[in-house]
């Protein structure tokens, strides 16, 4: 199945011991594993559907952490060199960053000492955390979205907590655009910053993100949203986890230029949507139509509530007034 197969291709970097116990685990587990955690000298545990599993030293998981498997500073170590290829310097900038892009879509977040000059980070060292996560093409768990949408060239927001699902819906919304949904094949540019969605590796693409879909792989998002609208001339722009300055400018500039959007932005919950500065300059735009919250904890992918673009400005201005013009967290 595939979830057993993303999780045994996830684990194949893993220490050797650490592997060996994860791969004896039941694979009604893996499937619905979504993250599997390694913290230097603390337990091994997994995330998913479930909630939290610790893996035990006698091989079997349990809720709680009596008995359990503890990963070593070593064993860290190795894993992370493993995820490198032994090659660090290859992916210092994602390093860097917090991350290093996996086959297939998936990607470790990494935890460390970070070197800094000038206020910049330019390595980190002393790694104590590695968070492996595991990419699903979950086919199918657009349509909500696309039904909603019935054909129209509208822009839309996706937004939910982190692991509510937001990439792996975006992922299958470009598969069936691009794959002749309705009888029409939209040009689709997809900024894959982080490789999530397209599971890109040595210019292979590895998750089915139909057949008239572009890549820019690992470009900052803000270039690549220019790069493609000056190049490729798509009709639909995808861009995962949108929240700096030049990333808004950039997609109002292809705004502009007659290119819809499909992003993601990090909202837990109402309160947090109303209160970001992102999202209002995104829907004062008027292009985007629609923002899809999605639900947390289990129902992952699946949507609380569906907006309009005025119910959300009216709700922003409203509470403004209340807060004396400024937003929730203090900008103006």
């Amino acid at each position: 199945m595939e979830g057993t197969e993303k999780f045994n291709g996830a684990i194949r970097f893993v220490a050797k011991r650490l592997k060996k116990h994860l791969e004896n685990i039941s694979d009604e587990v893996k499937q619905n594993t979504y993250e599997i955690r390694l913290r230097s000298e603390r337990p091994l545990s997994l995330s998913g559907a479930y909630g939290t599993y610790f893996l035990s030293e006698n091989g079997g998981i349990s809720k709680t952490a009596d008995n359990a498997l503890i990963v070593t500073a070593d064993e860290i170590k190795d894993t992370f060199n493993r995820i490198c290829s032994y090659s660090i310097y290859t992916f210092q900038r994602c390093i860097n960053s917090g991350y290093i892009p996996m086959e297939n879509g998936n990607r470790a977040g990494v935890c460390g000492t970070a070197v800094c000059e000038n206020g910049v980070v330019t390595s980190v060292r002393d790694i104590t955390s590695v968070n492996i996560r595991i990419a699903r093409q979950v086919k199918g768990c657009g349509d909500e979205i696309l039904n909603y949408l019935d054909g129209s060239d509208e822009s839309i927001i996706i937004a939910g907590p982190p692991s509510s699902g937001k990439t792996t819906i975006i992922r299958d919304i470009v598969r069936q655009i691009s794959s002749g949904r309705n009888g029409r094949y939209v040009k689709t540019a997809v900024i894959d910053e982080r490789r999530e969605i397209s599971g890109i590796m040595n210019g292979i693409i590895t998750n089915d993100i139909g057949l008239t879909s572009d890549v820019l792989d690992s470009y900052p998002k803000s270039e690549a949203i220019d790069i493609a609208v000056r190049t490729l001339s798509p009709e639909t722009i995808v861009c995962d986890e949108i929240a700096t300055e030049s990333e808004l400018f950039a997609i109002k500039t292809g705004i502009n230029c007659g290119v819809r959007f499909i992003v993601t932005v990090h909202a837990g919950s109402e309160e947090e949507l109303f209160s970001r500065r992102q999202i209002e300059e995104l829907l004062s735009t008027y292009s985007f139509k629609k923002l899809f919250l999605l639900q947390n904890g289990k129902n992952i992918g699946k949507i609380k509530k569906v907006y309009d673009t005025g119910e959300i400005l009216h709700e922003i201005s409203l509470r403004r007034i209340g807060c004396g013009g400024h937003f929730a967290d203090g900008s103006d």
